[in-house]
């Protein structure tokens, strides 16, 4: 797999053999996850993160993670040690979103 990105928002994903830039390991970027959050801001966002807790409760292989205000909603890009590992946090921002009351307009 490999990166594709889409000028709609579309969600964009690869796996690749880059080296980590975290200072702490030399584990190689595996997953790279890309998307949109339609309708969202940053008043949502931030009720979302609160309850993801990613300071208290650090997600298990999250290598890199940004976000910020984009055309009609709010973008996420982050790097993985694996796409297992992802697939594991999943839930949780599913969780999160669910508390917070927020609701994405249309598709990722």
């Amino acid at each position: 797999m490999r990166a594709v990105s889409f000028a709609d928002g579309r969600t964009s994903e690869s796996e690749s053999a880059s080296r980590s830039v975290d200072g702490r390991s030399n584990a190689l970027t595996r997953f790279r996850r890309g998307r949109k959050l339609a309708g969202i801001d940053q008043e949502t966002f931030d009720a979302v993160n609160k309850h993801v807790d990613p300071a208290g409760d650090p997600p298990k292989g999250l290598i890199f993670h940004s976000s910020g205000p984009i055309d009609g909603g709010w973008g996420v890009i982050d790097f993985w040690e694996s796409r297992a590992a992802f697939d594991a946090f999943e839930g949780r921002i599913a969780s999160s979103m669910e508390a917070a009351g927020a609701k994405m307009e249309g598709p990722p």
